[in-house]
């Protein structure tokens, strides 16, 4: 009965992607490993952040402990959006209290120049770690998520040089380098593309690609620098590997149609979304995932759990929804509401 009960447990969270009905919505988090766990905590004292994606024991270790501590039905490996940064030769630092930074950023005059990275050779340590997760998700029965940064927020690190708050340097480009950002996320592109099988041939179950700042963007300027890039990386997923794709941008409504078009697997809802909306505008083919908003895990127990069952109500009637934040969780969520969600998703039966 346990192996039963265990055998069923892998499917929800892919019969949820492919909008198969399920006994519950499948629950997990964007960052669910990470900074709020004390074991994260304890690794990080003796290593930097580099260090701990780039070392496949500890990216192991860490994509495990949330999966250990509250029971996620699904585990997304340890890495980060930028890992496709220094294969393209750029400098990547990862700084306390400003995230990443990029001390050489790209300049328009050097794309052209800018060649294409052997991504087999030097994410291998990406690879080696789905792997060495994939053996050890063995007894846990749930399935692995592999990511990507999607081309456009890779771009805008690399010409931005850090987090930027509206993408200043990226707009200069959109209105005075249109051609050279083109070429930059073609390369992109293809090295995403790359990445990706690479993650599948390693043993991942399902992909995401998060395109976190596409949301700065106007409509117009999507539809030309982002969708396209989008669409080629989905389709080639979709095409090539029997494995479920979803992506994630913010202000999911604001593109929805371009979203839609792009015809992944699932579309990942930012918090401000409204799901009775949303969930009547999207193909019944196509799974929702979302959309917590992170903060919402510092309320009090009471109103935590009401507004969870809230977003559960919404969808029951809907296959294809998978519960998650609306973004990732932060540094100082307390764990005792993490582990209040899942129980609450969990024992949800509509």
């Amino acid at each position: 009965m346990l192996e039963l009960s265990l055998t069923l447990l892998i499917m929800i969270y892919l019969d949820a992607l492919s909008c198969k009905k399920t006994e519950r919505p499948p629950i997990w988090f964007m960052r669910q490993a990470g900074r709020y766990m004390q074991q994260y905590q304890d690794i990080r004292k003796n290593h930097n952040f580099l260090e701990m994606i780039g070392t496949p024991q500890l990216a192991t270790e860490i994509t495990l402990q949330p999966i250990d501590a509250f029971g996620f039905d699904a585990a997304i490996l340890f890495s980060d959006i930028l890992t496709l940064v220094k294969p393209f030769g750029c400098s990547l630092e990862f700084k306390e209290g400003i995230g990443p930074v990029i001390d050489d950023p790209l300049q328009a005059e050097a794309i052209k120049a800018l060649e294409i990275p052997n991504i087999k050779q030097e994410c291998g340590f990406v690879f080696e770690a789905v792997k060495l997760i994939r053996e050890k998700l063995l007894p846990y029965k749930i399935p692995l998520i592999g990511f990507s940064g999607a081309p456009f927020t890779v771009a805008s690190y690399m010409i931005e040089g850090k987090s930027s708050p509206n993408l200043e340097t990226v707009k200069y480009w959109i209105g005075h380098n249109p051609n050279e950002l083109h070429d930059l996320l073609e390369k992109l592109t293809v090295s995403v593309i790359d990445y990706l099988d690479e993650q599948v041939n390693a043993g991942v179950q399902a992909l995401q690609l998060f395109d976190t700042w596409a949301g700065l963007l106007s409509y117009e300027d999507f539809k030309l620098f982002i969708a396209p890039y989008l669409k080629k990386i989905v389709s080639h997923v979709r095409t090539k590997h029997n494995v479920p794709i979803t992506v994630f941008c913010k202000h999911t409504m604001a593109f929805l149609d371009l979203l839609i078009d792009i015809n992944p697997n699932g579309i990942s809802v930012d918090w401000q979304t409204n799901l009775r909306d949303i969930k009547s505008k999207v193909p019944s083919t196509m799974a929702l995932q979302g959309n917590l908003d992170p903060l919402l895990l510092f309320a009090k127990p009471e109103k935590l759990r009401e507004r969870v069952i809230e977003k559960l109500d919404i969808m029951k009637d809907r296959p294809g929804y998978i519960f998650n934040l609306g973004h990732g969780i932060l540094p100082t969520t307390p764990v005792e509401n993490v582990k209040l969600v899942v129980d609450t998703v969990k024992s949800y039966r509509g």
